[in-house]
């Protein structure tokens, strides 16, 4: 005979499905009997529609409240929240040094977030004396379980060669796995790596490639290179339609070189 699910976890997976939907009433309605009731889960998702004010009023202590009474419980998530609420100051003074032992706490339960934030304290020194070996180990543990922006964070380190050795072929490789998760930063800087022949041989199509995508996202600087791109006919077919399609992109976003050049393309109207 098959058994039910558990209420408890019924009402959890109801409340996921219903947040991923954007129903966020739904959401509140399933998890808060649930926090009531002590799941450090429940409370951790309530407290992250509080700091968003999805469906309530946006509430900084009553969050605050919530991510530590699911943190007190162990709970990775929220000591990673905790982190960042104490690290920017959202509802609390600003405090670094609390920040870090959040963080810590949940980095060493194997929480991805918590190990890339982690990193990003080591790495510029934010209540703790600046340490990149330290900054890349956590990076590394989080890029290993697929955590994008610590994958992002290693290639731009491998890149820069700042108290690591300089590496561009682990650059690409974790840029890469950034970029094919959707990260528009790596993308970016992937183009980067392929136009100028960094670690690998210049590919014109695969920076066109990659700077496309980051550009769709919203990328200022891939929207920029892009109209270079089309402009000259580097990588893509000169085009000065689309040269001008994707200077206006980054003009629309403060870019002052785009809209120079938009201003001395021929049909350019204002």
């Amino acid at each position: 005979m098959l058994s039910a699910l558990h209420p408890a976890l019924a009402g959890q997976r109801e409340g996921n499905t219903a947040y991923k939907a954007g129903n966020y009433i739904e959401a509140y309605n399933q998890w808060k009997p649930l926090a009531e009731q002590g799941s450090a889960e429940a409370q951790h998702d309530l407290g992250i529609l509080f700091l968003n004010g999805e469906s309530v009023t946006k509430d900084l202590a009553t969050a605050l409240k919530l991510f530590q009474l699911a943190a007190d419980q162990d709970y990775a998530p929220a000591e990673n929240n905790l982190g960042l609420m104490y690290g920017r100051g959202w509802g609390v003074p600003q405090n670094y040094e609390i920040a870090i032992e959040w963080f810590r706490k949940s980095a060493e339960q194997g929480n991805d977030v918590g190990q890339t934030n982690l990193g990003s304290y080591y790495i510029h020194g934010k209540g703790i004396q600046k340490d990149v070996a330290r900054a890349a180990e956590w990076w590394t543990k989080s890029a290993d379980q697929g955590n994008a922006n610590a994958q992002y964070n290693l290639g731009i380190l491998y890149v820069s060669g700042e108290d690591v050795s300089m590496n561009y072929g682990l650059a690409i490789d974790y840029l890469d796995q950034a970029s094919l998760q959707g990260h528009a930063d790596a993308q970016f800087n992937l183009g980067i790596m392929y136009h100028e022949g960094f670690g690998t041989e210049k590919n014109a199509l695969k920076a066109a490639e990659w700077w496309l995508r980051a550009a769709e996202q919203g990328n200022l600087e891939a929207q920029y290179n892009m109209g270079v791109l089309y402009r000259d006919g580097i990588g893509v077919d000169k085009n000065d339609a689309k040269a001008a399609e994707w200077w206006r992109k980054a003009a629309d976003q403060g870019d002052v070189r785009s809209q120079n050049l938009l201003e001395s393309l021929p049909f350019h109207k204002g």
